[in-house]
């Protein structure tokens, strides 16, 4: 069995391309591909688009990878293994988890693992803000990949973009990133086939990193409620409703938005969702729902510095109370 660890800051686009390599992997029929998902708080939103690609999906919530849940991680591996067989496992840490202790923390598995791979996601629009905040997870995750890939290089101008690719060549001068403009499907999967064919026999080890400040410890909130609507909901008014939340999260003090996710999922099938990764960047939105559909679940999931969770819980539930009231009646 092989495992890919796919990490990188929050909203750097680590399922997008996870997704991206997982179809590479599945494209000749010859592979099983599993998926482990780490999410930070008690509900998940990234496990549920993964699932509905069609690929068996675990999740593990409340903490991060690398330190309590180490136990739970090597549980999930030998359930996949015992029940799945997968031929690689494709592994995505939560946003703040450190990859060199994943990859550390796997000492104790007793399965088998042929090849240990890092693959680190950068996005180029935030990269120098992040970096700034010294959060070690960002530094561990570049010295310890075996490929880079940076996102979201049409948000840049080439001078940002070279800007980016210099400061990450001066920590990894052996290493070429590999950047990725729009998630445009083509580009997408042959960025996924080249970093699967670009990928090297896995190293040794790596040394266990020394205990060090963590850096800005952000606030977390999970939402999840049933709503009911009168009218079909679209992905406009879910973007409206992350919009809301962006402008009342700045103006009370929101310094920076690792991830804010929302899902609105029908249970007669099909959902919609919505995420912005900065505090003045437009909604991304995809999925739909069934026209006919007249209640769902409303997850939403938020990663944000400076400001408190109990703070951020309550701007979440009023801006939702809100757009209930406005938008679903």
């Amino acid at each position: 069995m092989q495992l890919i660890v796919v990490s990188g800051f929050l909203g750097s686009g680590k399922t997008t391309l996870l997704l991206a390599l997982a179809r590479e992997l599945c494209r000749d029929g010859q592979r099983k591909v599993a998926v482990i998902e780490n999410e930070v708080g008690a509900i998940g939103i990234d496990d549920a688009l993964v699932a509905d690609a069609g690929l068996p999906v675990r999740e593990i919530y409340s903490g991060c990878i690398c330190c309590s849940l180490r136990l739970d991680l090597i549980r999930t591996l030998l359930d996949l293994e015992r029940e799945h067989a997968p031929d690689v496992v494709l592994l995505e840490p939560s946003g703040v988890a450190s990859p060199a202790q994943v990859l550390n923390g796997l000492e104790g598995y007793g399965g088998e693992i042929d090849r240990r791979l890092a693959i680190n996601v950068v996005d180029a629009s935030r990269f120098h803000r992040i970096a700034d905040l010294s959060i070690p997870l960002v530094r561990d995750g570049i010295q310890i990949a075996d490929a880079i890939v940076v996102t979201k290089t049409d948000l840049v101008t080439p001078e940002e973009l070279n800007a980016v690719l210099a400061r990450i060549g001066e920590a990894r001068p052996d290493l070429a990133p590999l950047p990725l403009a729009a998630t445009d499907p083509e580009a997408l999967a042959k960025l996924a086939k080249g970093v699967l064919s670009t990928l090297p026999e896995p190293a040794a080890p790596t040394a266990e990193p020394v205990e060090e400040d963590d850096g800005p410890i952000p606030a977390v909130s999970a939402h999840d409620q049933d709503v009911t609507f009168s009218a079909p909901v679209d992905r406009a008014q879910l973007a409206d409703l992350l919009t809301t939340l962006q402008s009342r999260l700045v103006k009370d003090g929101c310094s920076l938005i690792g991830h804010l996710k929302a899902i609105l999922k029908s249970p007669g099938g099909g959902y919609l969702f919505a995420s912005v990764t900065a505090l003045d960047e437009p909604p991304q939105t995809k999925g739909r729902l069934p026209g006919k559909a007249t209640s769902g679940r409303l997850t939403i999931n938020a990663i944000v510095y400076g400001i408190d969770a109990p703070t951020v819980e309550r701007i979440i539930e009023e801006a939702v109370k809100s757009w209930d009231q406005a938008a679903i009646g």
